[in-house]
């Protein structure tokens, strides 16, 4: 006879397909790793949470500060109305999937390495990208026990 999960395992199976899921994109390369990233940032940035977009926020101070500089020259183009702007349920951060898009785009070309490579495989931007796959892994749990 087969054996069911119990109330307390189910609970842990949106976690485990999100880490899967992250592991696989992660475990693709340089480009898959902003594709995680963007998925990571994404539902960040449009959770409605405030809590976990001050978290992202707080993020940012892990960027080397000479990689900040292309954070800030990219903000200036891509001028999202308010800023960062806040969480909410009528509110994202960045504005909009397409400002954050276009802001990443703006990054990546910036600090594009002279390989190839793109600003994932830095290593000054390791802290950054770990603090926002964990706030990002929770994200994606959090959406799946709410559908």
């Amino acid at each position: 006879m087969g054996r069911f999960f119990s109330a307390t395992e189910m609970q842990y199976i949106p976690l485990i397909l999100a880490v899967v899921f992250t592991g696989h994109l992660v475990s693709s390369g340089g480009t898959s790793l902003n594709n995680a990233f963007l998925v990571h940032f994404h539902c960040i940035a449009a959770s409605g949470n405030q809590d976990t977009c001050s978290s992202y926020l707080d993020c940012l101070s892990a960027i080397d500060d000479e990689y900040k500089q292309p954070y800030y020259e990219c903000m200036d183009k891509v001028k999202p109305e308010g800023g960062v702007g806040n969480c909410s349920e009528t509110e994202e951060l960045y504005e909009s999937k397409e400002r954050r898009n276009e802001l990443n785009e703006c990054y990546q070309s910036l600090t594009m390495q002279p390989d190839g490579s793109d600003w994932t495989t830095i290593p000054g931007l390791n802290g950054f990208k770990d603090c926002v796959s964990i706030i990002g892994v929770q994200c994606l749990v959090d959406k799946c026990e709410s559908e």
